[in-house]
């Protein structure tokens, strides 16, 4: 493999906007797939397993476009949009009248969320049950990664399963590589075919400006500008690094609703892995070129310890 068209295949394939909490978001795409294939009206019940971690992460976070938390609202909503299309931009669809359709579904339908028994970081199983028809789906390994649909017993898709993050063949290739020569390659890359990580700055800069301008959460990154402003803090690149980044999760994780970009699907990993840049940039700034080197860099490293943390 040519370690330099990996390395652009990865960043085109992990670095991509996520609107919301990137677990409750994976629900709600999860959900909307499997209402797309359900081709009936008459819902009887919806069973949802989900992997530790996913339940861990879902359970108490915003969902954007709403005031509420939870994997059960983000489920509902799901089914209420009913498709796909966006991934993990489905809930730039909610509206109020999709809102009032997700609570009639809590309310009426026997809706049940379970902790799958796996090892796996990432797994969602959704089964929608009604008299004419019946849809399982499954997404294993990456929060938008569909492995497996069954529908009234015929299976219209199914993809060999994997373990983690592994199995991916550019990835195991990267994880045999030295960081050293991950920059490199990275500079000999024509910045026009990775420019698309600027959208990023811009993206989670405006969050994080969102975070700053008001108290969201527990306001980390808020109460880090006032004790900058208040000259208890030093002006330096490592405290607006923190404030930026603390900023923008604040915001995110309480349902602000706007995109964030992520990085290999973590929207946290992409504030973290963007706005430490940004808060330098600011301070000494740089060519657009010199910038998406850095962030491709970023995102790199990002996704080599990934590949061993798991996502």
């Amino acid at each position: 493999m040519d370690l330099k068209n990996v390395i652009i295949n990865i960043l085109k394939d992990e670095v991509v906007p996520a609107m919301g909490c990137t677990e409750p978001v994976a629900l709600s795409f999860a959900c909307g797939k499997a209402k797309e294939n359900f081709n009936s009206k008459q819902i009887d019940e919806i069973k949802i397993l989900v992997s530790p971690n996913i339940y861990k992460n879902g359970l108490g976070v915003g969902i954007p476009n709403t005031d509420e938390v939870g994997l059960d609202i983000a489920g509902a909503l799901g089914i209420a949009i009913g498709n796909g299309n966006k991934e993990l931009q489905i809930l730039e669809d909610v509206t109020r009248k999709k809102v009032e359709i997700a609570h009639d579904i809590l309310k009426n339908i026997p809706f049940n969320i379970d902790i799958k028994d796996t090892s796996k970081k990432i797994y969602l199983e959704i089964n929608i049950l009604g008299k004419e028809n019946k849809v399982k789906l499954i997404i294993e390994d990456k929060h938008s990664n569909v492995v497996y649909i069954e529908k009234n017993d015929e299976i219209i898709l199914e993809k060999q399963l994997s373990c983690d993050c592994k199995g991916n063949d550019e990835i195991d290739f990267l994880m045999k590589q030295k960081i050293e020569d991950m920059i490199k390659e990275i500079e000999k890359i024509d910045s026009k075919k990775i420019e698309f990580l600027l959208d990023g700055i811009k993206m989670n800069e405006e969050i994080a400006n969102e975070g700053l301008a008001k108290k969201h959460g527990i306001g980390v990154g808020f109460r880090t500008k006032r004790l900058i402003e208040e000259g208890i803090l030093s002006d330096d690149i490592l405290n607006n690094s923190m404030m930026l980044t603390a900023a923008g999760a604040d915001a995110r994780m309480s349902g602000v609703s706007m995109p964030v970009m992520s990085s290999n699907g973590s929207g946290n990993n992409g504030l973290t892995a963007i706005l430490p840049i940004l808060a330098y940039i600011q301070k000494n700034p740089q060519s657009d070129q010199n910038l998406i080197k850095a962030l491709a860099i970023s995102h790199i490293i990002n996704c080599y310890i990934k590949s061993y943390i798991g996502r």
